[in-house]
């Protein structure tokens, strides 16, 4: 292949690529735009990993958490690259079904030093 041929094919490679991601930012941003894409998302990112230690006894079992875990940090930047704010409000909402869905109050503090009623 000579330098002519080689340069036509680099650009129709970079070409290609660039197709790629519009596709596949516009993929995440049809996606995150609706609730049943959301939560799509988080559970990719939960079973990739992403909000887990990947170390384990085993150096294989390591090894295997830590590439599921690359795919999920992949894909957490990609997110955060094409929508940030709606990738804060996937947060909240699945912080929001969890609590709902588990009985959970909004509240981790459970004094009552804001109740007004002096000892």
């Amino acid at each position: 292949m000579n330098d002519e041929e080689q340069q036509a094919l680099a650009k129709a490679q970079a070409r290609y690529r660039k197709q790629v991601k519009s596709w596949t930012d516009a993929g995440i941003s049809d996606a995150i735009a609706s609730r049943n894409g959301r939560a799509l998302l988080w559970w990719l990112l939960q079973i990739s990993g992403v909000y887990s230690n990947p170390f384990r006894d085993n150096a294989l079992r390591t090894a295997f958490n830590s590439g599921e875990l690359n795919i999920g940090l992949q894909l957490q930047a990609r997110i955060m690259e094409v929508n940030p704010d709606e990738f804060l409000a996937m947060m909240k909402e699945n912080d929001n079904d969890h609590r709902t869905l588990t009985g959970q109050s909004g509240n981790d503090d459970d004094s009552d030093t804001d109740s007004g009623n002096a000892g």
